[in-house]
């Protein structure tokens, strides 16, 4: 089989693959998923596993498994050197994230995917469209509550007009050496 051919079958195979994959896991359309390069440079041209396209979906099937080392998020750079796998991984901002040598390129391709899915809770933009709109922060005060010598103090929620004061903690009548509010009782009238 020549080379374009495997190619060709290797392209085809993986498009079958990424949808089998996406619709496993119950996908209404595309998702926004990682893209992933895994495999060398020769000769300033990016050469990809084709021969290990099963392997790659088995053991990290998240990232969307892309043939060009050019235009991806995260690219694994592997090569076979005296008896193992040799592999680095970047970021698409050539971010660092992980070395490894081992025989088994099964276990390198799980140690990236642990390594992408824990980069991408901390560098990937969230979305905040379907996030709650936090309250105003205006909504509550905190006073400052004097007794002659004794002071202490007060959070007021100006909505409800609810208050809740800084107190120590008791158990039997006997301090307990915790502090913390408590709401009062007694509920005043919210400033206008």
């Amino acid at each position: 089989m020549s080379q374009v051919r495997r190619a060709l079958v290797a392209v085809v195979a993986l498009s079958v693959l990424a949808a089998c994959s996406h619709g496993a896991r119950g996908g209404h359309g595309p998702a926004a998923r990682p893209k992933l390069f895994v495999g060398h440079k020769e000769s300033s041209v990016w050469v990809p596993e084709f021969d290990r396209t099963k392997d790659i979906f088995a053991s990290c099937p998240e990232p969307a498994l892309m043939w060009n080392g050019d235009d991806v998020d995260y690219r694994l750079i592997m090569s076979w050197k005296e008896n193992r796998w040799s592999a680095r991984l970047f970021r698409a901002d050539f971010g660092f994230l992980l070395e490894e040598d081992s025989p088994d390129f099964n276990q390198v391709l799980r140690d990236s995917c642990k390594a992408i899915r824990y980069d991408l809770l901390e560098w990937l933009p969230r979305s905040t469209a379907n996030l709650p709109k936090p309250e105003m922060t205006e909504r509550y005060e905190l006073r400052e509550l004097r007794n002659g010598g004794l002071s202490t103090s007060a959070l007021l929620d100006k909505k409800t007009g609810k208050v809740w004061v800084w107190t120590e903690l008791t158990e039997h009548g006997k301090k307990v050496g915790k502090s913390a509010f408590l709401s009062e009782d007694v509920v005043p009238e919210p400033e206008k």
